[in-house]
């Protein structure tokens, strides 16, 4: 730099700039396929060949992508990146990681909390309410986090054994606890063909008999009893199998009293065998969120619970009756303006998470002056209270500091282009007047000869 003249810096530090730009956008679009540094994890099943994303995913709701190792990175990558498939109408609930707050990031484990993270997900935030409140429809995932591969013929992981899912780093589970008499469910997460299914139990009492009533999931979410065969085994512990191969895409067993269940090994006709402990096994046997088929190698669950971009509440205790909302513009999943009625007020909570910058106007309907509101949070999401009446309710976004950022950045553009045109100005100038002072030859310097 210091060699350079003072005319070719800007252009230097333009190019720079220039260059930063290109290659910032370049590897946010186009994202180096990271597999090759991925885990090894297998998917269960054969290999199939990816097929297109389903068209209406994330459509009518939000979806969430599960696969932290990378399992089935290029399969997902259709559905688009989390900051990129909002361009082609599809909605998911790990967002633009820049204007994720670290309540939300710690909520749904979408992110981390400064941001990064890639297709993660909290499974805790599937049961305890969180994505119903994000309006999440629909969660995305493979085979590879409910059944883990085993060696055919490998024994049922007993009961209390941590187990971990090989090559992973999401803890796996699989065990239930059954207080007192009732059932345990595993899901598979694909259709199988199973063989048997093998799963250990260890009952409180000394005295209880080892009966079991088991049920196959049948594609469609129908349960089927099935034939089962019960081995006693050393310590109070059994062992139960099935008698005969039969599809199924989950499974129920139900001892005769309380103790606790093991998590299960599922052989299958084609000579494989799993394990289910994969890391969202226990979330997805809670029975909120239902099997709906595989789309290539990945694995579609439905939520019935998820909650409208807008919902209403009670303000005080008081009632709902006749009170109503109605979206009128912006995103199917984030309506901008709403239609609102009551008759005492109500609350209006909508699927976005009140970062910092959300503000909303209220205009009462009958030529009354607008009022602007306070956007509360709820959770997750945001909740705005507005008199009785009815009106249009709108929601804006200005993000905090934009109004100071933009100004320096006008400064700055500013000193680039001075620092570009004023040594350009003032050569100009100077060729003009040309030069200023005669100049004279210098003198020519005296030597002397010293004698020989």
């Amino acid at each position: 730099l210091p060699t350079l003249s003072r005319a070719r810096l800007p252009w230097l530090v333009g190019a720079f700039v220039a260059l930063d730009i290109v290659v910032f956008n370049l590897v946010s679009v186009w994202t180096v396929d990271p597999a090759a540094s991925a885990p090894t994890v297998f998917p269960a099943g054969t290999a199939a060949v990816p097929l297109p994303a389903p068209p209406d995913l994330g459509r009518e709701g939000r979806f969430a992508l599960f696969d932290p190792d990378l399992v089935d990175w290029p399969t997902i990558k259709r559905l688009g990146q989390p900051d990129l498939n909002v361009l082609d109408e599809r909605f998911s609930v790990q967002g633009y990681s820049s204007i994720v707050d670290a309540n939300y990031a710690i909520a749904t484990g979408s992110h981390g909390a400064s941001g990064e993270g890639t297709d993660t997900l909290a499974p805790a935030a599937l049961n305890d309410g969180v994505l119903d409140q994000l309006d999440t429809t629909a969660l995305v995932t493979t085979p590879a986090y409910l059944l883990v591969p085993v060696a055919p013929g490998t024994p049922p992981v007993p009961p209390g054994v941590p187990a971990t899912v090989p090559g992973s780093t999401t803890p796996g589970g699989g065990a239930r606890y059954l207080p007192e008499r009732g059932g345990a469910v595993w899901v598979f997460g694909e259709d199988l063909k199973v063989s048997s299914v093998s799963v250990q139990w260890v009952p409180r009492s000394p005295d209880a008999r080892p009966s079991f009533r088991v049920a196959l999931e049948e594609p469609g979410g129908r349960f089927a009893a099935a034939a089962v065969t019960v081995e006693p085994g050393p310590h109070r512990v059994a062992t139960i199998r099935l008698v005969r191969p039969a599809r199924a895409i989950g499974v129920r067993v139900e001892p005769a009293g309380a103790g606790v269940l093991g998590s299960p090994v599922i052989a299958t006709t084609s000579g494989t065998a799993f394990a289910a402990i994969g890391a969202l096994q226990d979330a997805l046997a809670a029975g909120r969120w239902s099997f709906t088929g595989n789309v290539g190698v990945l694995s579609i669950f439905t939520n019935s619970h998820a909650l409208p971009p807008l919902t209403l509440r009670a303000v005080g205790g008081q009632s709902l009756v006749g009170a109503r909302v109605r979206a009128l513009s912006g995103p199917a999943i984030a309506p901008s303006a709403a239609a609102v009625s009551s008759t005492s007020g109500t609350e209006v909570v909508r699927s976005v998470t009140p970062i910092p910058g959300w503000s909303a106007t209220w205009r009462p309907t009958g030529g009354a002056p607008p009022r602007t509101l306070a956007v509360q949070g709820l959770g997750v999401v945001q909740m705005v209270q507005v008199p009785p009446g009815s009106g249009i309710l709108t929601w804006h976004y200005a993000a905090p500091g934009i109004h100071p950022g933009l100004w320096f950045t006008l400064v700055g553009c500013l000193l680039v282009l001075l620092w570009w045109v004023l040594p350009r100005v003032a050569g100009s100038a100077r060729r003009r007047r040309g030069p200023t002072m005669a100049t004279t030859p210098p003198r020519p310097r005296m030597t002397t000869r010293s004698p020989a």
